[in-house]
C-alpha cells in the first residue's frame, strides 16, 4: 500500500492504482497518492495521502476501447467487401489487371492508415509517421534513397487519412515512373511551419531526383485530383506540381487550423 511504502522509504508515492473489493462483492478502482510527514528528528512521523475514485473513468476507457475495436473490425469487413466487388466488376468489364492492382493498393493504404489511427485511439498522428508508412513499401534496403525531415507536427485523425492517401499516391507514382523506380533515384520529403497571412501554415515539399526524365501528363490522374481536392478543398490550402525533367516536385501549403492536432 502507498502509506506503507512511504513509511518504509520516506519517499512520496504518486498515482498508485489498485482495486478495492467491498464486502458486498463489488469493487472500486482507486488512485492513491501519499507524502511523508518528517518529524524534528528527520524520521517519518506520519503520512498525508489522498484517494480518488476512478472506477467510472476506467469503465469508460474500457468501453471506448471495445467500441474502437468493433469499429475497426467493421471497417475492415467493409473494405474487404469493396475489394471483392471491385475485383469482380473490373474482371467483368475486361479492364487490365493493373487497374485492379492500383485500386487494391489504394484500399490497402487506406486500411493501414485506419489501423494506425485505431491503435492510437484516434488521437492526433505524427506527420513523420504518416510519410514514413507511405514510402515504406517502395524504399530499397538502403535508407539513403529516401530522406524525411521536419519538425514534430501532430495531425488530426480525419486529416491524417487524407494525407496518408496523398502521400501513398505520390509514392506509388514515384515507384512506377519517378525517383523510386531507379537505383540512382532519390526522394526528399521535408516540412516546416511558416507564418501565413491569416494563420500559421504547414509547408510540405516532396522532391524527387535521379530518376527517369519527367514529362507532364496529358491529363490529370487520380493522384493529382486527390491532391487538388484534399489540399485546396478540404484543407483550404494551396498545392503545386512541378514536372521538372530532373524530378517531380510537389509543394503543399496547409493552414494549421485545418488539420488540428
Amino acid at each position: 500500500m502507498p502509506a506503507a511504502d512511504v513509511i518504509s522509504t520516506g519517499k512520496p508515492v504518486r498515482d498508485h492504482e489498485f482495486i478495492l473489493h467491498r464486502a458486498d462483492g463489488s469493487s472500486v478502482a482507486l488512485l492513491a497518492s501519499a507524502d511523508p510527514v518528517i518529524g524534528p528528528d528527520g524520521a517519518v512521523a506520519g503520512v498525508i495521502g489522498s484517494l480518488q475514485d476512478v472506477t467510472d473513468l476506467r469503465r469508460s476507457a474500457f468501453q471506448q476501447k471495445a467500441l474502437l475495436n468493433e469499429l475497426n473490425h467493421r471497417v475492415k469487413n467493409t473494405l474487404a467487401t469493396v475489394q471483392l466487388l471491385a475485383a469482380q466488376t473490373i474482371r467483368k468489364c475486361g479492364l487490365p489487371k493493373d487497374v485492379q492492382d492500383d485500386f487494391e493498393a489504394r484500399l490497402i493504404a487506406l486500411s493501414h492508415a485506419h489501423d494506425h489511427l485505431t491503435r492510437g485511439r484516434w488521437e492526433p498522428v505524427d506527420l513523420h509517421s504518416i510519410v514514413e508508412k507511405a514510402v515504406e513499401p517502395y524504399r530499397e534496403s538502403t535508407t539513403e534513397m529516401v530522406r524525411i525531415c521536419g519538425e514534430q507536427i501532430k495531425v488530426g485523425a480525419q486529416a491524417s487519412l487524407t494525407l496518408a492517401m496523398i502521400f501513398h499516391e505520390l509514392a506509388n507514382n514515384a515507384a512506377k515512373f519517378g525517383a523510386l523506380s531507379s537505383e540512382q533515384g532519390r526522394l526528399a520529403v521535408s516540412w516546416q511551419v511558416a507564418n501565413g497571412v491569416c494563420a500559421p501554415t504547414l509547408v510540405i515539399n516532396w522532391e524527387e531526383s535521379g530518376g527517369p526524365p519527367v514529362q507532364e501528363p496529358d491529363r490529370l490522374g487520380f493522384g493529382s485530383r486527390l491532391l487538388q481536392h484534399g489540399i485546396t478543398r478540404q484543407f483550404k490550402g494551396f498545392t503545386r506540381l512541378d514536372y521538372d525533367p530532373s524530378g517531380l516536385r510537389c509543394r503543399m501549403e496547409i493552414p494549421l487550423p485545418s488539420i488540428p492536432g
